[in-house]
């Protein structure tokens, strides 16, 4: 049962949290509430018996100690955790597991936990049916790798997508054999910005050499092309050059009043046209 307790004005010592023998090193976590009820600030104690709580300007900071894999997010929310190894980062995701619906990003010793809320995942779920729907009418091989975990240990970085699809590359992660090699990074990559900042997220993509982004932002969706290193917005698709943001940007808009099936149908429809 996890423990919740107040912190006074000053910094205390929870020795109590740090040493209950009921919780792994991997437990012993201190949240913070910044910003807002949905996001969390987390300093991650390792092999110590103390927990050391700083009060945040303004704000009311609790401790918890519990499995990081009972913390419940709500939808749209966040958490961070600071002064990680790559090492202790690997041991996290273990005790995550797979079978999750919250996504991570992982930039040299700062873990992001997040919690997809119903827009987001709406949002992501149709571009994802779209991309699906383009290659199958174009006669485009493509995988699509769902949010798998992007790990580069060289790079000590690692991120989910929130989509993943290898299109260029489809013959290389075709088969269901087991992990695809970290040399092959996705040819495009879905990111839907709802609650939670894109841009360390980005940063994150661009190196690791992810080429194409659809970025979806403050309503809008962009393509992103890695061009000399850095993200700009283009007006085509690499993986579908017939495809431009302005068309994607309104089968988004035709959701806001019909179904996943109708959009669908219109992306066929768009494609047998200009096929034709």
């Amino acid at each position: 049962r996890p423990y919740f307790c107040r912190a006074p004005p000053h910094p205390p010592v929870f020795d109590d949290l740090a040493s209950d023998s009921r919780f792994s090193s991997l437990a012993k976590v201190t949240v913070g509430l910044i910003h807002s009820p949905n996001r969390y600030n987390v300093s991650y104690f390792e092999g110590t018996r103390q927990a050391t709580v700083h009060q945040e300007a303004e704000l009311m900071t609790t401790v918890i100690a519990t499995p990081l894999s009972q913390i419940k997010l709500s939808p749209d929310g966040a958490m961070t955790i600071s002064g990680l190894t790559w090492k202790i980062y690997q041991a996290l995701l273990q005790e995550l597991g797979e079978d999750r619906p919250t996504r991570i990003a992982y930039d040299q010793g700062i873990l992001e936990i997040r919690m997809p809320g119903e827009l987001h995942e709406i949002v992501n779920r149709l571009l994802a049916k779209i991309i699906t729907m383009l290659a199958m009418e174009l006669k485009i091989e493509a995988n699509d790798f769902g949010s798998v975990t992007l790990n580069r240990e060289s790079l000590d970085r690692g991120i989910e997508p929130d989509t993943c699809f290898y299109i260029q590359n489809a013959a290389k992660g075709q088969g269901m054999a087991g992990a695809i090699s970290e040399s092959l990074t996705p040819d495009l990559a879905l990111e839907v910005d709802i609650a939670s900042s894109s841009a360390s997220k980005m940063s994150l993509y661009q190196v690791i050499g992810v080429p194409e982004v659809w970025l979806y932002r403050r309503n809008i969706l962009n393509i992103q092309l890695l061009q000399a290193g850095q993200y700009g917005d283009v007006a085509n698709s690499r993986a579908f050059p017939i495809i431009n943001a302005e068309q994607l940007n309104q089968w988004i808009e035709m959701r806001k009043t019909e179904t996943d099936l109708t959009v669908l149908r219109d992306v066929q429809r768009f494609c047998r046209e200009y096929t034709i």
